[in-house]
Parts: structure tokens; C-alpha cells; sequence
């Protein structure tokens, strides 16, 4: 989890190993971190960013993150 120092708190990386998924330690660990991340840093907002066809994304809702923006990314292919 990242603080941006105004409020805003982004979590940078969530994820579980292929040998345990669907067991819980994802939402676990996004809940729990949250929580301690608005305590301990006065945080007013948590952010998530996720793909929204990825399977994260319904983990996510279901723990009360809800869409707010969208992000695209545009790449170059690189010269031969």
C-alpha cells in the first residue's frame, strides 16, 4: 500500500500464489490492510486498480470497492 500523503491510499500489488487461491487470503489480506491502512495513515480512500474483465475484479467488489475511473494504456510496437 502506497500513500500519496493527501488521503489517498493505493494498494500496489495483490496476489496470491496458484496453489492457494480461492481460499480466502486475497480478500483477507486486501480487507485487513485496508483497514489498518486508513487507521495507521489517516487514510480517507483506498485505491484499486484492476482489469475489469480480470478475476480480481469481483474479489474486489464484493469487499466494497466500486468503479470510479477507467485506465487504458496504448503501446507502440517496437521497430525491427
Amino acid at each position: 500500500m502506497v500513500s500519496d500523503g493527501g488521503g489517498t491510499l493505493r494498494f500496489q500489488t495483490v496476489e496470491t500464489h496458484p496453489d492457494h487461491r480461492r481460499r480466502g487470503f486475497a480478500g483477507w489480506l486486501v480487507y485487513t490492510a485496508g483497514t489498518q491502512g486508513l487507521q495507521r495513515f489517516d487514510g480517507r480512500r483506498l485505491v484499486i486498480v484492476a482489469d475489469p474483465d480480470g478475476p480480481a475484479i469481483n474479489l474486489y467488489r464484493s469487499l466494497g470497492f466500486v468503479d470510479t475511473e477507467r485506465q487504458m494504456k496504448l503501446e507502440r510496437a517496437p521497430e525491427e
